[in-house]
């Protein structure tokens, strides 16, 4: 599945930026668009496959159930923020 997301991506850019850059005449700018809707469909077909064909199915949190999971929150922005600072750092001096 992970691949096959990939490789949804993939071939709408390679269908999408010819038509963009030579029969629309957009040049890069219609490369850019046609990337910027290719991940748009890749990532569609993520949220729809977690949302409705996996096995551990994902959703969205209603409004009360926002306070139970403050505490998973705290876990995880706690347990991420020195790696997220790290590769900040590094794309900064870059």
């Amino acid at each position: 599945i992970g691949m096959f997301s990939v490789a949804i991506g993939a071939v709408a850019n390679l269908l999408l930026d010819p038509f963009f850059i030579f029969v629309l005449g957009f040049g890069v700018r219609g490369a850019a668009i046609a990337t910027v809707i290719s991940q748009c469909l890749s990532a569609s077909f993520v949220l729809f496959f977690l949302t409705k064909k996996a096995e551990l199915k994902v959703r969205f949190l209603h409004k009360d159930e926002l306070s139970e999971s403050l505490g998973y929150a705290k876990n995880i922005i706690s347990l991420g923020t020195a790696g997220f600072i790290m590769q900040l750092t590094n794309g900064l001096v870059s």
